[in-house]
């Protein structure tokens, strides 16, 4: 389940990254990468991931992190 993505749009699009259907799972699989969370469960990651973005450099890192990913 990807139940946070939609709270992100305009984060991700500002990295570069269009969020459709087929790729959420995949966005939401880098997500919980780059923030360091094991766990696959949706509210285990949105929990960890609400402070990062309240974080400025743990924002930053992710930002940067999410436009690599777009490159790729």
């Amino acid at each position: 389940m990807t139940c946070f993505l939609r709270h992100i749009d305009d984060l991700l699009k500002s990295c570069g990254i269009q969020r459709t259907k087929e790729n959420s799972k995949e966005i939401q699989e880098e997500i919980r990468r780059i923030i360091g969370v094991k766990s696959r469960h949706c509210s285990v990651i949105w929990k960890k991931l609400k402070v990062w973005l309240v974080d400025e450099e743990k924002k930053k890192i992710l930002e940067n992190q999410l436009r690599k990913y777009a490159n790729v």
